[in-house]
């Protein structure tokens, strides 16, 4: 046999496939796929991160101003309150309130510091009370009144008299005529007699034990205690 003749029976067909064409394939996917998708997972990562830095500077509401200045209460000048101004803005958890006055707002000194007011309005957090009346509204808690109307959470308790009103607790309140779960009247609930007798659920009055403001049918109130937590 020539030499010519042995090279040629002897070389790689590589127009063939064969087991060592399959096992390099095989090595070859191994290799590159995982390497491949950790580059796109690391482009992605990176893409997302620009955008959302884009949001903040462009289109987000969160304050982007370095020169902020801390509102404090009038009578507790180191307690900070969520809420912030710069020259032009007044800000609540770094959010913009839209249209309140830097110059002319103050924290109303409340055990819940979500209330606040400009010359024109009143906020809490970053809401317009709708209809409040700056001039003569107070806070307390979660509760504002004016001289017009009771807020809960910056929304007006329907009928809810303000010269009379009470919180008990934040759930339940009252004035002289009613008794109210939240932003309802219990209905038959006695305002005179009426008292809280846990955190958040239960009341009672002379006649009813009510839990979460509704009437506990067949309870005596003169001997209910209500369950331990469990």
């Amino acid at each position: 046999m020539s030499d010519n003749q042995s090279i040629s029976s002897s070389s790689i067909k590589w127009n063939e496939i064969t087991w060592y064409s399959r096992l390099g394939a095989i090595i070859l996917f191994l290799a590159i796929i995982p390497a491949l998708s950790f580059y796109i997972g690391t482009q992605y990562e990176l893409a997302m991160t620009a955008e959302a830095q884009g949001a903040i500077v462009s289109g987000s509401t969160e304050n982007p101003t370095p020169n902020l200045q801390q509102i404090y209460f009038s009578d507790r000048t180191n307690f900070e309150t969520g809420y912030e101004k710069d020259a032009t803005h007044v800000y609540y958890m770094g959010s913009i309130i839209p249209g309140a006055d830097p110059n002319s707002f103050v924290v109303f000194d409340s055990i819940n510091e979500a209330y606040g007011k400009d010359a024109n309005n009143v906020y809490f957090g970053t809401s317009t009370v709708q209809g409040a009346d700056a001039a003569t509204f107070s806070a307390f808690d979660i509760y504002g009144t004016d001289t017009r109307a009771v807020y809960l959470e910056g929304k007006v308790i329907p009928d809810a008299d303000p010269k009379t009103f009470v919180d008990l607790n934040e759930n339940y309140s009252k004035d002289a005529h009613n008794v109210y779960y939240q932003y309802q009247i219990i209905p038959g609930a006695d305002p005179n007699t009426i008292q809280v007798i846990s955190d958040y659920e239960y009341a009672k009055d002379k006649n009813h034990v009510y839990d979460w403001g509704k009437v506990m049918t067949g309870v005596n109130p003169a001997t209910f205690t209500p369950p331990l937590p469990g």
